[in-house]
C-alpha cells in the first residue's frame, strides 16, 4: 500500500504544481481511486499527505480541494 500511496501522491503533487490541476479545483476520492485502480483507504492516505504538505484541503463530508497557490512568496 505504502509504495502506492506514494505514487499517487507524487502524480497528484506534479499535477497541482504545474497546474494541471487548477487552484481550488475539487479532487473526488472516488475519481482518484478509478484512475489508479485503489481502494479508498490508500486514496486517503495519499490525500492526508498532500494535505500535510498545504496542496489540498480537506473538508469531512464535502471532499478535497486544491489550495489557492500564493505567487508573492
Amino acid at each position: 500500500m505504502a509504495d502506492v500511496c506514494t505514487t499517487i501522491f507524487d502524480v497528484l503533487k506534479k499535477e497541482i504544481a504545474s497546474l494541471t490541476i487548477a487552484p481550488g479545483a475539487k479532487i473526488g476520492e472516488a475519481d482518484v481511486c478509478e484512475r489508479f485502480s485503489v481502494t479508498r483507504p490508500v486514496v486517503r492516505a495519499a490525500f492526508q499527505r498532500l494535505q500535510d504538505v498545504g496542496l489540498i484541503e480537506v473538508v469531512p463530508y464535502k471532499g478535497a480541494r486544491t489550495t489557492l497557490i500564493s505567487l508573492s512568496s
